[in-house]
């Protein structure tokens, strides 16, 4: 089967998202069961070249104007003459970088299949959107993310929370049409283990962004050191939100137990996770939470919200813990509790580790999204065509 992917950016910079690094890995997993894969990625000036892959690479130029994704005209451009030139069996896009790739599909009868990754999509189309300016200017790749949705063939999520966003938005549209495969985890992410040299180190790793929480971990921290004066917090990662939080931790004053580590790699994440107490993920709102499925896979012991899809990964009180949104005191008593014995706390992650890497696994996603488009292409699911 000869399949092009999309996917808005690059998984070799250090602001890629998990959207962006799920469909490298399900590009690379498609390839290892024999398929012809390419792979359209969106790429800035000065973005690092790929390492050796299995599957072929095609790339668009990245144009972000504030709000607009302008992305989606030099995407519009490469896809029509892939699809023109080559003879895809599926293309598969991943968010609103595909807009164009419905119409282009169909001119060239080509099904088309969509992962929604949103952690938003408007009620409404992009017409009625306009009616209110400002709140559409403030989230216009959600109606172009939601268009796309609309007139794919498949709709594919990575979780029950964002199956529930898909049809609330498109209703009756969709109906039939959604296909719920978890992903998997890069493998790297391996079992640590137990160990007996555990720091009263906080672990967090994930964007900077007001989504994430690290603002409201960093508040809880406050309270966590009026306590245990020696515990740390370690943040790994970049984005819009990074320099404003520095500047939070100064103001809090705990900015001498925090450290901003910037993106590491896997490996870099795996020697902190091995020392620390404690992942803390206090996420706002999670469509699937790929941070959190990593941790759990490493034995790490996990705290994270009660929000989006979290709860779909972690058994609360067995696996890890989940506190309520926004709850600033409850985080930070789970906190000190587990860093006053952490060792008692290693049990969530021995248990969650096996049951993680056996749940999301990329081969056995892969074969899920192959037998879906089989079914697409059988005709046993008829699209919309």
């Amino acid at each position: 089967m000869r399949i092009l992917l999309t996917a808005n950016g690059s998984p070799w910079t250090r602001n890629r998202g998990g959207g962006t690094l799920a469909v490298h890995h399900l590009a690379e997993a498609l390839a290892a069961q024999g398929h012809a894969v390419t792979v359209l990625y969106g790429r800035r000036p000065g973005d690092p070249a790929p390492p050796t892959l299995p599957y072929e690479t095609e790339w668009a130029h990245f144009y972000q104007v504030a709000t607009l994704n302008l992305n989606i005209f030099s995407f519009r451009k490469k896809l029509a003459r892939l699809i023109r030139s080559q003879k895809f069996d599926v293309v598969h896009g991943n968010a609103e970088e595909a807009l164009f790739a419905p119409a282009l599909c169909r001119k060239a009868g080509v099904p088309f299949c969509y992962t929604s990754h949103a952690n938003y999509l408007p009620p409404v189309g992009i017409l009625r959107g306009m009616l209110r300016p400002i709140p559409f200017l403030k989230s216009v790749n959600a109606y172009l993310e939601r268009e796309t949705a609309r007139q794919a063939d498949l709709v594919f999520t990575f979780s029950r929370f964002s199956e529930g966003l898909v049809a609330r938005a498109l209703g009756r549209e969709v109906a039939g049409r959604i296909r719920v495969i978890r992903p998997g985890i890069d493998p790297r992410w391996r079992f640590l283990g137990e160990t007996a040299d555990i720091k009263k180190q906080i672990l967090f790793w994930g964007r900077m962004a007001e989504q994430k929480g690290v603002d409201l971990l960093l508040r809880s921290f406050q309270r966590v050191r009026e306590r245990i004066k020696d515990a740390t917090l370690v943040l790994v990662g970049e984005g819009a939100c990074r320099a404003a939080y520095e500047k939070l931790s100064e103001t809090l004053g705990v900015g001498s137990g925090v450290q901003f580590q910037g993106w590491k790699d896997v490996e870099g994440i795996l020697g902190l996770a091995q020392e620390s107490a404690v992942g803390v993920f206090p996420s706002r709102i999670e469509s699937f939470g790929l941070a959190v499925a990593e941790a759990m896979a490493t034995g790490l012991p996990v705290v994270a919200t009660r929000v989006g899809a979290l709860p779909e990964i972690i058994e609360d009180g067995r696996t890890g813990r989940l506190v309520e949104p926004e709850d600033v005191d409850g985080l930070a008593e789970c906190l000190v509790a587990i860093l006053q014995n952490p060792l008692k706390y290693r049990e969530w992650g021995v248990k969650a580790g096996p049951l993680v890497a056996e749940k999301h696994n990329w081969e056995h996603a892969a074969g899920e999204t192959l037998k879906a488009y089989g079914e697409l292409l059988s005709g046993e699911c008829d699209g919309i065509r």
